[in-house]
Formats: structure tokens, sequence, C-alpha cells
């Protein structure tokens, strides 16, 4: 470790995201997010602290999208949720071109591109 063992402690202890900060500290003093773990358990660090949280799964773009915009227009003064409203559709587009970058893209990358064109 490059860090002396108390400045990694501390620095872990004090971390909003544990996790994120094992991973930085690792990375810190070139060695694994697993060999970090291994050296905070040593060091004190609950084994608790590494073990993964169910979380409850996040809704894909698209999903459920009436219940989100019902949730905006019950909660939000008209301006705001217009606005949110218009982001979203500006949003979707832009999606939309990336799309259909990645795509041609992945075409080109194979040849399909180059082929069509000539």
């Amino acid at each position: 470790m490059y860090m002396e063992d108390a400045e990694i402690l501390n620095k872990y202890n004090k971390a909003d995201n544990k996790s994120e900060m094992c991973q930085i500290l690792a990375d810190l003093n070139g060695c694994s997010k697993e060999m970090m773990k291994d050296f905070l358990v040593e060091k004190g660090v609950p084994e608790s602290d590494f073990v993964k949280k169910k979380r409850t799964r996040k809704k894909t773009v698209g999903q459920d999208e009436s219940e989100s915009i019902q949730n905006i227009e019950t909660h939000l003064p008209e301006p705001v949720r217009n606005a949110i409203l218009f982001r979203i559709e500006y949003l979707d587009r832009g999606l939309e071109e990336i799309k259909e970058e990645r795509d041609f893209l992945s075409d080109f990358m194979e040849g399909k591109a180059q082929n069509e064109a000539d």
C-alpha cells in the first residue's frame, strides 16, 4: 500500500459511498478492490459493509411512462411540469439520434455501410 493504514481507514470511514471509496482507494494503492476489502476488514471494518444490499429494480426508459407523467402532473406546478415534459421529449429525440448513429457506426465497422454506398 502506498498510503498509511490510518489514512486509508480515515478516508474510507468518512466516505458517503463506501463501495466507490473502496475502489478509489484500491486504485490509489495499486491493488484490486478485493484486496482493499480484505485489508479494510483486517483493520476492523465490518464485513457487512461489503455485502450487497438488495435494491429495487429501476425502471427502464419508457417503462410506465404514463405513471411517471401522472406523478409529474399531480405534484408540480404547471410551468415546471411543462418544462420537464418538454425536456423529456427533447431527450427522447436525442436518444433516437444516438441510436441511429450507433447503428450506423456498427454497420460501418462491419463493412455494411461502405458496401451500400458503392
